[in-house]
């Protein structure tokens, strides 16, 4: 890029943007690869994704094909909830990393869920469709001395490390509005901070749902069942660089 000029997403010419490291970062996912993509190398990306981020219809699909391994991925947390269920078990990231270490090889849990009495991905739709879940936020971006996050749960937090809210079992997301403190030098943001400016984002839950479900502490997806759940369980918690630990645990959704 010269002074005069800006990249752009045109396929030729020396501004064309084809990698991210001339802006400094990169992603794990794509290191390494070369331009351009080889049909090997577009493989180990899509699969790369494909662990990121879960296609649950897919999986519902391929257990309704009598694939007994769809859904797997799901099943060590699954098992690790299940545990901690139980009184004897305080859930925090201490006890999630022993029971984490106490888990059964992958194949020996996949045979233990495939009993009769045990739930299946499958059963989540039963008439071919299911509720997505999803927790929307809307919040001042530069509230709290504009650097916090929030931090959501399905059910109470045990961590008193702030530090650790994230490696909870019971964490399913995280808010983080990326605001600026009152003594900015970004223009915009000073007049954002004086309109008092909110912005919006969503966590998603049916993924952490389907994991209860795994685990037998939630029937199904339905709002029958998931807006109680949600009610008793859902918890919030906002982490502000100059108060960790504002909480309101009585968020109902």
């Amino acid at each position: 890029m010269t002074e005069n000029s800006w990249y752009d997403s045109e396929e030729k010419g020396p501004t064309s943007v084809r990698r991210t490291e001339p802006f400094g970062y990169n992603y794990t996912e794509i290191a390494g690869v070369k331009y351009p993509l080889t049909a090997d190398a577009k493989r180990g990306v899509n699969n790369a994704i494909k662990k990121i981020y879960t296609n649950l219809p897919l999986e519902i699909q391929r257990s309704r094909a009598g694939d007994e391994n769809a859904g797997d991925f799901l099943l060590a947390q699954a098992a690790i909830l299940k545990k901690t269920t139980t009184p004897q078990v305080t859930a925090n990231h201490a006890e999630f990393v022993k029971l984490a270490a106490e888990l059964p090889e992958p194949q020996v849990l996949l045979q233990e869920s495939l009993g009769d009495d045990k739930p299946f991905i499958k059963d989540l739709a039963p008439e071919g469709e299911y509720l997505e879940w999803l927790i929307n936020i809307k919040a001042e971006k530069h509230a709290l001395g504009g650097k916090y996050s929030v931090h959501f749960f399905l059910n109470d937090v045990q961590e008193d490390n702030v530090a650790l809210w994230s490696l909870s079992p019971h964490h399913v997301g995280a808010f983080v509005p990326f605001g600026q403190s009152q003594d900015t030098g970004c223009e915009n943001c000073k007049d954002q901070q004086d309109d008092h400016m909110e912005i919006t984002g969503q966590i998603p839950l049916t993924l952490a749902l389907t994991e209860r479900y795994l685990a037998q502490i939630i029937s199904d997806l339905t709002a029958e069942t998931v807006v109680p759940y949600l009610t008793k369980n859902l918890h919030w918690r906002v982490e502000a660089a100059s108060n960790p630990a504002l909480t309101n645990p009585n968020l109902i959704c």
